[in-house]
């Protein structure tokens, strides 16, 4: 067996000695089942089942109502690493047991970065998009650029602010239709509608990555979403169910071809809806970056620019004392996820696994 997936990911060539390795999994199989989420049923998010918009409710009431249904949801124990990266562990260690030396992979991140932050926004409504210029400011501030998610049917989109937003350095991607979650989940020929639709508002721009509302997802919109975006970034790398999620902290191919970015860092409405302060979310932040760090990762930050949100003075200041704590590690790459996308695509076409082997 010569792992392919695990060779991909690592930039290194196949080695031969490992087909004569016994494992009592197939690390392949068991890396590409957690990645596609085979043990989760897709299911249409709370919001696409019901029977009007839930932007329709006002948004300190859709908080309320969330803690409310937090507080009686069971909670999963969260794993201390996530379960590909624990494969990853063992695959490398039977690389040096196959050679008799440690294995040399492909360096993950650019000029010798350690790990790598994204940062992003969903703009849910047109309140959130007036407010992005204050996320903005924070940024600013710190010296670093982001990506803006935008529903390109929901409300009418600012052409000046999207103009600015890009002048600045920062990026723009699609966040889905309409907002209401069931993108993943309608028919095929509606699917393509929406779609096509999200790709082409933003087609005047260049290649632009998707973000699906509610973080809905199945594997007919995960193929979909190849053929129209230069990424997705719509996978947790843990979900509250205990089953789902893609079960590690750095880029992959996920189904079509489409390469992912998981969403590996606490977004901040569910540390809303958990009733956290500002100040415990940072803390969140960082302990999660921590692990990310030390696995050499990737951390995509979501917050949403609402009033409701991080919006506000209190969570305006919570991102920027986030940035401060990222902008003093020098080996933290801090960007956005379409210049990931861009350098994991180079990185992953350098190196073909099967194009040699080593003894």
């Amino acid at each position: 067996m010569i792992f392919p997936e695990l060779h991909r990911f690592f930039g290194l060539a196949p080695v031969e000695a490992l087909s004569r390795a016994r494992f009592p999994f197939d690390l392949d199989e068991a890396v590409r089942a957690l990645l596609d989420e085979r043990g989760r049923e897709p299911a249409p998010p709370l919001p696409a089942r019901l029977p009007f918009h839930y932007h329709r409710i006002p948004g300190r009431l859709r908080v309320a109502i969330a803690r409310l249904l937090e507080r009686a949801r069971p909670r999963a124990p969260a794993a201390p690493r996530p379960p590909v990266e624990e494969i990853r562990t063992l695959f490398l260690r039977a690389v040096e047991a196959a050679t008799g030396r440690p294995p040399e992979p492909r360096p993950f991140w650019p000029d010798g970065a350690r790990y790598a932050v994204a940062l992003t926004h969903d703009v849910d409504t047109a309140a959130g998009q007036a407010l992005v210029p204050f996320i903005r400011a924070v940024e600013a501030e710190a010296g670093v650029a982001s990506t803006f998610f935008f529903v390109t049917n929901g409300y009418r989109l600012d052409p000046g602010l999207l103009r600015g937003l890009q002048a600045e350095g920062c990026e723009v991607g699609a966040h889905g239709y309409d907002h209401d979650g069931r993108d993943a989940f309608v028919a095929a020929p509606e699917m393509d509608r929406r779609l096509d639709a999200a790709a082409a508002r933003f087609a005047d721009v260049g290649p632009v990555g998707f973000r699906s509302p509610c973080l809905g997802r199945s594997p007919a919109l995960l193929a979909a979403l190849g053929r129209r975006f230069a990424y997705d970034s719509s996978v947790p790398t843990r979900g509250d169910d205990g089953r789902s999620g893609c079960a590690t902290v750095f880029p992959y191919e996920a189904a079509g071809g489409t390469l992912e970015l998981p969403v590996t860092l606490p977004m901040d409405a569910d540390l809303v809806f958990a009733g956290a302060s500002p100040a415990a979310a940072v803390e969140a932040w960082v302990d999660a970056l921590a692990g990310i760090r030390a696995a050499g990762g990737l951390g995509v930050l979501v917050t949403h620019p609402e009033p409701h949100f991080s919006g506000n003075p209190a969570w305006l200041d919570a991102y920027r004392a986030l940035l401060g704590r990222v902008r003093a590690d020098r080996e933290a790459w801090v960007t956005t996820p379409g210049a990931v996308a861009r350098w994991w695509r180079r990185r992953d076409a350098a190196v073909s696994p099967l194009a040699s082997r080593e003894g």
